[in-house]
């Protein structure tokens, strides 16, 4: 039997760290203005941002907000089955942190002072997470055949 919380940080954790290496590999290509440093920037100083441990912070904060975000879908859309309610999640938390909360708690610029080339590549990389968070967990939990005798 699966322990769902255990299993929504489970996948939290590997949709963190792929996506927020996607994150680093975007920045680092030029497609996206946002640092993966920029996560955890309100506890880092300018220097530290600059470097690859102020990366490794900012990769393990995005994964911990990943760990969030698959928990609140293992709790509210675990049941929702095919890919649009992850599109529609990674949706949902592209326009909360790029338009919302993520430039008051210091995480990324000012959405108007983002170029267009970053809104649409940080708006695909969160659309895959969310189909990746969506399909994980939507998979677990609604897979009948495996529960059938016989058949696991």
């Amino acid at each position: 039997m699966i322990r769902p919380l255990a299993f929504a940080l489970q996948i939290g954790f590997f949709a963190g760290l792929i996506w927020g290496l996607a994150g680093v590999v975007l920045h680092f290509f030029g497609f996206s203005e946002v640092k993966p440093a920029s996560w955890a920037g309100p506890w880092l100083s300018k220097f530290a941002a600059s470097s690859w441990t102020g990366m490794l912070y900012g990769l393990a904060v995005f994964t911990g907000i990943s760990m969030v975000a698959s928990l609140v879908y293992a709790v509210v859309l675990r049941k929702a089955k095919g890919p649009w309610p992850g599109i529609l999640y990674g949706l949902f938390w592209y326009l909360l942190l790029f338009f919302g909360i993520g430039h008051a708690l210091g995480w990324l610029p000012a959405w108007n002072r983002m170029d267009v080339h970053s809104h649409v590549s940080e708006l695909c990389r969160f659309l895959l997470w969310g189909v990746f968070i969506g399909y994980s967990i939507t998979f677990e939990f609604t897979d009948e055949r495996t529960r059938e005798p016989g058949m696991g």
